[in-house]
């Protein structure tokens, strides 16, 4: 065939010659790979997000005050500081601050709790919001009050990375909060030390600090002469109660066993956050996919009449090559492959332009969707690549077939002469 019919150098100079008809089509491809592409980490990094957290709480059961439930779940799932306190278990939940919100249980709730027949284990927690922009805190953070001897989330976590527990005076903080071990950060005028980091989970956590209950308590107490707006809370006041069931024991079950027991709480299981994000992402998923359904339905006829044009275009061009040889399976492949191409360039300029402005603006819109969100694995991260790609070289490749088919059985000589009239 000689050099001239190089078929990587006929497909490379045939989509050189018609520049703007091929970037109108690679366009396409950009808009449907990079919907695809922004759906599939939105969903695989969300759910990646709340196994990382829900597995690292290790609760199956959360017991909060019934009118703090949005605010506890802003706290679980993107940190916004909240104070809660409950002072009754039979009363509703008062709100007695702003901004921190402050409600709490009774500290005497865990040990009725833990009478519940299938309760494991029972730890309480202590939801304190900090103050922004004054002198007696280090920042607006979600700080947690933990109880070391009953405590199953951060103190196994601390055992097995430190090799021993938590100790007074420190703070473990969450992967997002900028302080290094060994560093201090001020709560209500109350110094504490900071002895590890959590790992990544894409969750309220990483913007959370744990302290001891007993410090939470004494910071407590000291905050009305330490502090700018003093805390409410007294010893034996807690936010909400993590529940492990025993093996084989039904979730639903003991929830509905803490309602009945203790009236004004509210129980949120392990899958109700899971449920939750997903009926939210559900109506994000809905409007790319509809967006990326209605590009996909304007463009595929839109690339199959392109795609006949240039074939219509090339008559002359290919009935040429057929004269100087070249056979009809050269021919088909030759439009075939020259379609998949700029197929695959959209694909592949979809993914990285769409890949790009997910790493950019990860904050924003994580924020403005209110979604937890972890850059999914490795292995996740190929498959949601991949995909969008392959659909668009699916789509290239059908829109251009019928075209490749015609253009493989034109006949040189009648090719030629009608290209001529």
């Amino acid at each position: 065939m000689g050099h001239s019919l190089k078929f990587s150098d006929l497909i490379i100079n045939s989509i050189k010659r018609r520049p703007f008809r091929n970037i109108a089509t690679i366009l396409c491809f950009v808009v449907i790979t990079g919907s695809l592409l922004t759906s599939y980490f939105l969903v695989s990094g969300a759910e990646k997000s709340l196994s990382v957290g829900m597995g690292f709480l290790g609760a199956d059961v959360l017991v909060l005050p019934k009118e703090a439930i949005t605010n506890a779940e802003m706290a679980m799932l993107r940190g916004d500081p909240s104070t809660f306190v409950f002072k009754n278990p039979a009363a509703d939940a008062v709100i007695l601050t702003t901004k921190p919100t402050t409600l709490l249980f009774n500290g005497s709730i865990t040990n009725r709790i833990m009478q519940i027949d299938g309760v494991d284990k029972a730890a309480p927690q202590l939801f304190i919001g900090t103050l922004a922009h004054q002198s007696c805190c280090t920042g607006e953070l979600q700080v947690i009050g933990i109880d070391p001897e009953k405590d199953f989330t951060i103190q196994p976590w601390l055992e097995s990375t430190l090799g021993r527990p938590m100790k007074r005076g420190e703070v473990v903080i969450g992967a997002g909060v900028t302080g290094e071990v060994g560093s201090t950060l001020k709560f209500y005028g109350k110094t504490f030390t900071i002895a590890g980091k959590l790992d990544p989970s894409g969750m309220g956590m990483d913007v959370s600090a744990f302290i001891l209950l007993d410090d939470a308590y004494v910071m407590a107490a000291e905050s009305a002469k330490n502090a700018v707006i003093p805390l409410d809370i007294r010893n034996g006041e807690i936010s909400a109660v993590l529940i492990h069931v025993k093996p084989g024991t039904d979730k639903d079950v003991v929830a509905a066993a803490v309602n009945r027991t203790i009236p004004g709480t509210y129980t949120v299981k392990d899958n109700y956050l899971s449920k939750k994000i997903s009926s939210q992402l559900f109506a994000t998923t809905k409007i790319l996919y509809a967006i990326m359904a209605a590009v996909t339905l304007v463009s595929f006829p839109f690339m199959a009449l392109i795609s006949s044009m240039v074939a219509n275009e090339r008559r002359r061009e290919l009935a040429l090559l057929r004269a100087m040889g070249a056979t009809k399976s050269f021919i088909f492949r030759l439009v075939f492959v020259e379609a998949l191409t700029i197929a695959a360039i959209g694909g592949f300029a979809g993914v990285v332009i769409s890949g790009v402005l997910l790493y950019l603006f990860e904050p924003l819109i994580i924020s403005t969707l209110g979604l937890p969100f972890l850059w999914p694995s490795l292995g996740s991260m190929v498959v949601n690549v991949t995909i969008p790609v392959l659909i668009a070289i699916a789509i290239g490749g059908a829109a251009a077939l019928i075209p490749a088919i015609k253009s493989s059985n034109l006949e040189p000589y009648e090719a030629i002469r009608r290209s001529e009239l």
